[in-house]
This record gives C-alpha cells, sequence and structure tokens, in this order.
C-alpha cells in the first residue's frame, strides 16, 4: 500500500521537531507525486498535477498536509510562510485557489508565488536570461528581464520526458518488443538510464543507427525486464534517440503542431528571445528598436537548462553547440551557461534550479515583507496574491 494512502487531515500526533520556517515548494515537481487512490479498486495512482497545471486539487491538499505537519515539522496553530514556485503561464484561477489553500486550510502566515524561470535564474545568481525547462509531461522555454517573465516570449511544448519514452517504445516495438502489461516506471527507468545526447544532430543521427563518435561517452546498454521475465537490451542508440527526443522534439510523436516551424530547443529558444526583445521594445521607431535589441542580448546573455531533462549526460552540452550554431548577427556575444555560485553544492542547480531559487528567494521576501499575510487575505480575499506576494 502507498504511504500516502491512509492520510488524514487530522495533525500527526507525535510531529517531528519544527524546522526553521519559510518552506517552499516547487510545481510541478513536488506535487507530480504519484497518490494512490484508495477509493478505486485497481489503486491507480493519482497525480495531483500533469501537464504543468494542478488537476486533482484534493490529492495536492493531502499531499501538502503530509509535507508541512510530518516532514517540515508544522505544528497546528503555529504554522509558517509558503513560497510556491509555479510554472510560467499559470492561470489566475489556480493562484487564487492557491491562496485559498494556503490561508483557509494550512493556516499559513503568508504566502509568495514565484515563476519557475525566475527561480532557475536566481539559482546561478541572475536576474535575466532564457531558461529551457524539460520536464516529464512538457518543455517550457521564457526569456526573463529584471527579474519578471516576459510572457509573450514563453513558449510550452507537448514534449519532455513522457515523449522521449514513446520514442524509445517506438524503438523496441520495431524490433518486435511486445510491451503490454509493462509497468510504465520500468520503461522510465531503463530510459533513464541509457539517455545520452551527441554533439550535434549529425553525430546523433550516425550514433542512432550505429554507435558514431561523440561526446559524452555512451552509457552501456540497460536491460529492460518484459511482465513475462524476458531480458531485452535498450542498445546505446535508443539511449541516444530519447535525448535526440528533448532536443529535436519534432522526433517525437504528436508534438510537431507546437513547433511552429521551428524543429529544435534551440531554435524555439532564440525565437523566443526574439519575442522578448519585441514586446518589451512597446511601439516603433529607433528608440525603441534599441530597446528591442537591448532586451534581446540582456534575455540572450544567459541560459540556463533546468527541470529532469537537465539530468541527461550531454544535453546542456548539445544544446549550447545548437545555440551557438545557429546565433543571429544581432547577438553580441554567445550566451554563457553559468555554473552554481561557488557557496552552492554543485547539484543545486541543473534540475533542481528551480528549488534552489525558490530557496534563495524565500530567505529576502518573507524578511522585506514583500509577501500576502494573513491579514491581507482577511481584507482582500484570495486576489491578495496579486495585490502582494507575488514575483516574476
Amino acid at each position: 500500500m502507498h504511504p500516502l494512502s491512509q492520510l488524514t487531515l487530522s495533525p500527526p500526533p507525535t510531529p517531528p521537531p519544527p524546522l526553521s520556517p519559510p518552506f517552499f515548494f516547487s510545481l510541478p515537481q513536488v506535487v507530480s507525486s504519484a497518490l494512490t487512490d484508495t477509493a478505486s479498486p485497481s489503486s491507480l495512482p493519482r497525480r495531483a498535477c500533469t501537464d504543468g497545471r494542478v488537476t486533482d486539487w484534493d490529492a495536492l491538499e493531502a499531499l501538502l498536509y503530509r509535507s508541512l505537519y510530518s516532514d517540515c515539522g508544522w505544528l497546528a496553530g503555529e504554522e509558517g510562510c509558503l513560497l510556491v514556485v509555479e510554472p510560467v503561464r499559470t492561470p489566475r484561477r489556480d493562484r487564487e485557489r492557491w491562496a485559498q489553500l494556503a490561508f483557509e486550510r494550512f493556516n499559513a502566515a503568508g504566502l509568495f508565488a514565484l515563476d519557475a524561470p525566475v527561480a532557475a535564474l536566481y539559482a546561478v545568481g541572475r536576474s535575466s536570461g532564457t531558461v529551457i525547462d524539460v520536464g516529464h509531461d512538457k518543455t517550457d522555454v521564457a526569456c526573463v528581464l529584471d527579474g519578471g517573465v516576459v510572457t509573450g516570449s514563453a513558449v510550452r511544448l507537448a514534449s519532455g520526458g513522457a515523449a522521449s519514452e514513446g520514442v524509445l517504445a517506438a524503438r523496441l516495438a520495431t524490433r518486435g518488443v511486445n510491451l503490454t502489461g509493462l509497468d510504465p516506471a520500468v520503461l522510465r527507468a531503463a530510459k533513464q538510464a541509457a539517455a545520452a545526447a551527441r554533439p550535434s544532430r549529425a553525430a546523433a543521427l550516425e550514433g542512432m543507427v550505429g554507435g558514431g563518435e561523440g561526446a559524452p561517452p555512451t552509457p552501456s546498454p540497460t536491460t529492460l525486464t518484459l511482465p513475462d521475465g524476458t531480458a531485452v537490451a535498450v542498445t546505446a542508440g535508443d539511449g541516444i534517440a530519447v535525448a535526440e527526443a528533448l532536443v529535436t522534439p519534432s522526433d517525437a510523436v504528436g508534438v510537431r503542431a507546437d513547433l511552429a516551424g521551428r524543429d529544435s530547443l534551440a531554435a524555439v529558444a532564440l525565437a523566443s528571445v526574439a519575442a522578448a526583445g519585441s514586446e518589451s521594445a512597446g511601439g516603433g521607431g529607433a528608440a525603441s528598436g534599441g530597446a528591442a535589441l537591448a532586451a534581446r542580448r540582456a534575455a540572450l546573455e544567459t541560459l540556463v537548462l533546468c527541470g529532469g531533462g537537465a539530468r541527461v549526460p550531454g544535453l546542456a552540452h548539445r544544446l549550447e553547440s545548437d545555440v551557438r550554431a545557429a546565433l543571429p548577427a544581432w547577438a553580441a556575444s554567445p550566451p554563457t551557461w553559468p555554473e552554481p555560485p561557488s557557496y552552492l553544492p554543485p547539484h543545486a542547480c541543473g534540475a533542481l534550479a528551480a528549488w534552489t531559487g525558490g530557496a534563495i528567494a524565500a530567505k529576502t521576501v518573507f524578511v522585506q515583507n514583500q509577501h500576502a499575510t494573513r491579514a491581507d487575505y482577511d481584507e482582500m480575499g484570495p486576489i491578495a496574491i496579486f495585490r502582494r506576494g507575488a514575483g516574476g
């Protein structure tokens, strides 16, 4: 039985010692955890978040209750503040629902909502740049200027870890492998173990066929065990194809329509940068043209890869190569892919960039009283999260 299946909404009898508030949660990472639905006879997993959106608020509430009162050590009547990191373009009604959940169900002392691209840049000490967030159900690309997301630059692709699993399944099917009844977690584990990006499209195409040259070295072949006990080899070429589906989403089935003629993630990122310049410039004229150029250069100065896809060996190196190869004439210099600051551990960025940036922001927004408080909520209701308590 799943450990969260017996959750109730009464305070835990013996909570652990409280930790220092505030606490922060990053969407969709923390709320996409599976939650067993005990009412279902098949015990199918419940996901609180899908495609970067909260789709099961009851599951989210139960999961947060467990996290806050059992794992973080909150005590009933002595709750702290919450900082929530949200995917770009989170609907207004969802943010208001977060305010209701925080103040009415969890009696939070304060709430602050932060856009994920802004948080990811905070993790590397920057306030402007372009963030490529490769998740499980989707990939988000967005530009940030001076700590705020340029809304018109945000692009969401229906490609990510799930689509790359589809590519792996299709390759296995061509070899006569029957995946009927296979636990999706088994296929996902094989994908994660085998995935490795090549430094160029040509090297990837060569590697998918017969190995080829490229860096980093391809992991050793992985074994996938089918329900009937048959062991199937996931080859080096399969791993390259999995990574290539993240870099070139048009390789994945069902995402071509999202690309609007741009066949690579690097092309999507550069188009996002161009859109950020146009939106920032406003009206026409020479002055606005200069502003657009400055905005584009600021957005392109820093590139950050985050989300689960950042764990794929060689993916950041490949994206950097693709962007450099396609740099427009107006680019003053190639973008930088910053390393974590010296005071942070190496693993604090990459896949965990939004978490790290949220932790950094939490140390300032609550001290500087930038958050929505219980008094704000009592006075204004859920819209308090927009009047105060929203960043990015």
